[in-house]
């Protein structure tokens, strides 16, 4: 009860020290006493006994009027400094006080406010007639919940949910002394004390707000996951929808049955020592439990647990479940996979530096190392050498840019043996996008590379093989083009060479019959007749020549020529040819130089070996110019016949140099193919192409060799080599 004593109220002081100078002075006057006739001794001394207890209240109610003041002003700073909002108002709803929290709450200042109504703070109903105090107090009185909020008005027009509480100021009586009671508001009764009502208000908008928010989420929660709250002893409290959802049965039946709820198959997510010992420790505990649902499933969730607790003792766990049976699963098919993954591929993990963090079995089975050894060094424990550096900045490169690079990589094992594999290589970056790890996945194809190897020279010594055949058979293509060409140069040669002796005999035959017709026949007509058997003999023998040779070349082709070997002078056989060649010589002005040594024995048949001779004498005669010279030379000599051993063997060579137009070099070869002749020899001056190619059938009978070479002095050089035993 408060009570404010003013400057114009009366005070007991005053009333003490008027008594007292009344006392004194009818003591000291006499003509006073005795006007004052019932006045007695023991009423003056009952007076004065009074007015001593009434100096001594006095003092003790000046005493607590100092005290109530500070007290007061003590009050009044509290209130203007509460956190709460706190306005003074009249009966009539009019303000009194407005604290510094009020005017933040509401937004005005406390000029704004004093005095005025604060019904625009405080929307009243139409019943309360803007009259707050009375709305104030029916609103407390009529809510059925404490938490239930007051609507307020903010000075920009936004609304407030406000806590409201009251408290009223109510007169007292006090006792003063005796068994009578004075009333304070006599004391003060010039300015009779009201009734204000002081209001509390606390700004809930932004609770409530949270509140609301929070029973948003609880009940989004409350969708997503199962939560199972267990007293102190772990027996089952409640359970939540959700979690029935998830067990495929109604809260009921879980509560029913709480051991519905026990994890099942994994004692370690059992309510254990150890997790009771963590809670304890640290409030929480998290892991992994499974539970069977009603329909027989095995079902995994992620379960957290807090604890409630009341004056530092447990009171209750909140489990809080997540299902997690499809990661569980993929979990399991990816452990599965990881292993069916390690039996066939090497992994490794590496920093951003290259230093290796992690390698799989299969990756220390291939390298020989140990993981120990592994940890911490690079792959350049593993270089083969085989790559140059340009390869591995080529990798590292593509990497680092997240992209994966691929290539078939050679390394080195422990032991230094090789092996070959199959290699991506990726780079993983963090959310900063700083490279942070590389991973990677190899597959051993050592034998795979052997085999390509393998493959890769089959494939090099085929492709040698088919370059070979290839090029055989078109080289056979060319001979068979050369060969059909030279058939036909050999037809047309052939019938120029048939036709000409052919027609001589009939032309000769001719001019004879008439001239043996005429009569009588004159000197003159039997020289022409024998003129003409003559010519008629030579063309004969040179159609028989011909025949000869195409006989001879059937034979030797077929293999049916006859030899008869036996040693014999090839420089009297020489001779004798070319004393046959003699007139020939003489009309072609040609000189012959035959050099021989004394002994020209060789093992030979006659026939055959004049007939290669007589041919050479004749294809020289034939191409050298008229008063020109031919060379023939014998010589003894030796050629390999072994070259493994390096055996020798005795030859003779005959060697016959003309002074013709030789041979180009690319058909030195070639002349000795059937009708065949040189590019250079082989228009005007006749011949079939046989020649030589019998020449060389009978060589090669013989075991011996001919060939043909261009002479640095002009012409072309034959030579042919028989052994000589």
């Amino acid at each position: 009860m408060i009570h404010d004593y003013g400057e114009d109220k009366p005070h007991c002081p005053v009333f003490f020290h008027a008594a007292l100078f009344f006392v004194l002075f009818v003591m000291t006057d006499k003509n006073n006493i005795d006007h004052i006739t019932d006045i007695t001794p023991e009423t003056v001394a009952k007076l004065l006994a009074d007015l001593e207890s009434l100096e001594s209240f006095n003092t003790d109610v000046t005493q607590a009027g100092h005290e109530l003041i500070a007290a007061q002003t003590r009050l009044h700073a509290l209130l203007h400094n509460a956190s709460d909002g706190v306005i003074t108002l009249n009966p009539d709803g009019t303000a009194q006080s407005f604290n510094l929290a009020a005017q933040q709450i509401f937004g005005y200042s406390e000029g704004e406010i004093i005095t005025s109504k604060i019904s625009h703070l405080v929307p009243c109903p139409d019943w309360a007639n803007d009259n707050v105090t009375d709305y104030l107090r029916s609103f407390i009185s009529d809510r059925d919940s404490d938490d239930i909020p007051l609507v307020g008005v903010h000075k920009d027009g936004h609304e407030i949910l406000l806590h409201v509480s009251l408290s009223e100021v109510v007169n007292e009586e006090v006792e003063l002394f005796g068994d009578d009671f004075f009333d304070i508001d006599d004391a003060v009764a010039d300015n009779a004390f009201d009734e204000p009502i002081v209001c509390f208000f606390h700004d809930v908008t932004s609770n409530k707000r949270i509140e609301k928010e929070l029973e948003s989420h609880k009940s989004a929660f409350d969708r997503m996951a199962g939560i199972i709250v267990r007293n102190a002893d772990f027996s089952l409290y409640s359970v939540n929808g959700k979690m029935a959802e998830f067990m495929n049965m109604t809260v009921e039946e879980l509560m029913a049955d709480p051991e519905l709820l026990s994890p099942f198959s994994h004692p370690e997510t059992h309510f254990s020592d150890a997790m009771k010992t963590t809670l304890i420790k640290d409030e929480f505990w998290q892991g992994e439990v499974c539970f069977h649902t009603k329909l027989g499933e095995l079902k995994w969730f992620s379960q957290s647990i807090t604890t409630l607790k009341d004056d530092d003792a447990i009171s209750q766990y909140h489990l809080i479940l997540f299902d997690i049976t499809e990661r569980k699963h993929k979990e399991q098919e990816t452990n599965a996979r990881q292993s069916a993954l390690d039996l066939t591929t090497s992994v490794s993990v590496t920093d951003a530096d290259g230093k290796i963090t992690y390698v799989n079995d299969k990756f220390c089975a291939l390298t020989q190392y140990s993981r120990e050894e592994l940890l911490g060094q690079d792959h350049r424990v593993l270089n083969s050498g085989h790559h140059s550096e340009m390869f591995w900045k080529d990798m590292y490169g593509v990497a680092s840019t997240g992209k994966p690079w691929r290539n078939k990589v050679c390394n080195k094992a422990k032991d230094g043996s090789i092996y070959w594999l199959d290699t991506t290589v990726i780079g993983f970056h963090n959310e900063q996008g700083d490279l942070e790890r590389y991973v990677a996945i190899r597959t051993d194809i050592t034998t795979q590379k052997i085999l390509e190897q393998n493959l890769q020279y089959v494939v090099d010594e085929q492709t040698k093989e088919l370059r070979a055949a290839a090029e055989v058979a078109h080289q056979a293509r060319e001979e068979a083009e050369a060969a059909n060409h030279a058939k036909s140069d050999f037809l047309a040669n052939m019938s120029h060479e048939l036709r000409t002796p052919m027609h001589s005999i009939l032309s000769f035959s001719d001019f004879g019959l008439k001239q043996i017709t005429k009569t009588p026949l004159e000197e003159k007509g039997i020289e022409k007749i024998e003129r003409f058997f003559s010519n008629i003999n030579e063309s004969g023998k040179r159609l028989l020549g011909l025949l000869n040779d195409l006989l001879d070349l059937a034979k030797l082709e077929a293999g049916k020529m006859t030899y008869n070997f036996k040693k014999q002078d090839l420089r009297v056989t020489t001779e004798k040819i070319l004393t046959e060649f003699s007139t020939k010589l003489i009309e072609k002005n040609v000189d012959v130089k035959f050099l021989s040594p004394k002994n020209t024995l060789a093992h030979y048949d006659h026939d055959k070996i004049s007939q290669v001779i007589a041919n050479l004498i004749s294809n020289a005669i034939k191409f050298t110019e008229q008063g020109s010279e031919i060379r023939i030379v014998l010589e003894n000599t030796d050629v390999i016949r072994d070259a493994g051993t390096g055996e020798k063997v005795s030859v003779l060579k005959f060697s016959i140099f003309d002074q013709g137009l030789g041979v180009p070099e690319g058909e030195l070869e070639a002349i000795f193919d059937q009708f065949i002749q040189s590019s250079k020899t082989k228009t005007g001056a006749g011949g079939t192409g046989l020649g030589l190619a019998i020449c060389k059938e009978i060589i090669e009978a013989h075991k011996g060799y001919i060939w043909a070479e261009n002479n640095p002095e002009g012409g072309a050089e034959v030579s042919f080599i028989i052994h000589k035993s």
